[in-house]
């Protein structure tokens, strides 16, 4: 609470209450009206989601009045981050009893709380990631309709169908693809085949787009690259591409790993942490994508002690490091670290296992 409120005191709640669900509304009845999900190319006021995520917004947007809208939008929000914390529980056979912590955690997490006050998507997105991992193996069709939702509100979820393939499980695989292709199918029927085809356009857009500004928010690596002068502003574009190289390459390497060792938890946290840090526009609010990868580690983990005082601590620096210290780059450290000792730790388990057949032989 303590770091929500010193980046928006309460004086400042009306007037930021619900602000980006406003915009996602305003590109809503824009697409209704024909004139253009994406007309707006604007940092703020733009929508830069991919076409499905208007079908999400409109089960909002449509409600009048709208306080009543904006209200069940905050439910459903609510509701997904108390499924996410009970679905990874049963998933790892926890009652709620013995992970109790995990609601107050998810909920007074600070990014979770910002998000929930501009009213971001990212909640539902990571509901999203959640059923596709859950599900992946037991139930592949709502493991499908869970990257549909989580790629459809976020392009970059995209990356998990490495998961699948890493992991040998074709048929998340095929309901994925499904899922996706209804979902493009339908946001092209209800708002015009030309949002689909405006949309690659406006991911480029974005994809081009710089923060250089002192904005306490911006959180991209490579802008605190630029910010702290470690970078100049015209480099900003070849580093970006070395730190996405980088991530491709720890994530083939984890993959690679998944697919002989068939263990699956490592390379999900890995492809995670990768896919939030990657992007070259970061806002604090998408820090929410920590809960799911560190829930999933702690279950798997078995609440091994010192992996959750690493997700603690890791939580921590999240609520601290935006106002004080390093105004982020910490957080960052944190999540490469995290990705770094599960590919360390994947590699000693291979070895150990290569070693142990070599003995049986």
């Amino acid at each position: 609470m303590r770091t929500e409120l010193a980046s928006s005191p309460l004086v400042d709640l009306p007037k930021y209450f619900l602000e980006d669900f406003s915009f996602y509304r305003q590109a809503f009845d824009r697409a209704l009206a024909g004139e253009g999900a994406y007309a707006m190319l604007e940092i703020g006021r733009g929508f830069f989601y991919p076409p499905p995520a208007l079908l999400v917004v409109g089960l909002f947007a449509s409600i009048d009045p709208p306080d009543i809208g904006n209200a069940v939008y905050l439910v459903a929000n609510l509701i997904c981050l108390a499924l996410i914390v009970w679905l990874i529980a049963r998933r790892y056979s926890y009652s709620v009893q013995q992970i109790w912590w995990w609601f107050p955690l998810v909920l007074f997490f600070a990014p979770t709380l910002e998000a929930l006050r501009v009213g971001q998507i990212n909640i539902i997105t990571e509901f999203g990631i959640a059923l596709l991992y859950v599900f992946s193996t037991s139930v592949p069709w709502l493991s499908g309709i869970g990257i549909a939702l989580a790629a459809g509100t976020k392009a970059v979820p995209l990356v998990f169908f490495a998961y699948w393939i890493a992991n040998r499980n074709w048929r998340a695989f095929f309901w994925g693809i499904v899922s996706i292709l209804i979902s493009l199918v339908l946001a092209g029927a209800l708002f015009g085949w030309q949002t689909l085809l405006d949309y690659p356009f406006a991911f480029q857009w974005i994809g081009n787009w710089f923060s250089s500004g002192p904005d306490a928010n911006a959180q991209a690596l490579v802008t605190m690259a630029q910010g702290f002068g470690w970078i100049r502003a015209a480099q900003w574009v070849t580093f970006q591409q070395s730190l996405e190289i980088y991530l491709a390459l720890i994530f083939a390497v984890s993959g690679v790993l998944a697919f002989s060792s068939r263990t699956r938890e490592p390379f999900f946290i890995v492809l995670c942490l990768g896919s939030m840090v990657a992007p070259n526009v970061l806002w604090y609010h998408h820090y929410v994508f920590f809960l799911v990868p560190f829930l999933v580690w702690m279950a798997w983990s078995r609440l091994n002690p010192w992996v959750v005082v690493w997700c603690g601590a890791g939580l921590t620096i999240v609520q601290i490091d935006r106002n004080f210290w390093t105004y982020g780059f910490l957080i960052h450290l944190v999540a490469h670290t995290s990705m770094l000792m599960l590919v360390v730790w994947q590699m000693r388990m291979r070895f150990a296992a290569r070693g142990s057949r070599m003995l049986a032989r």
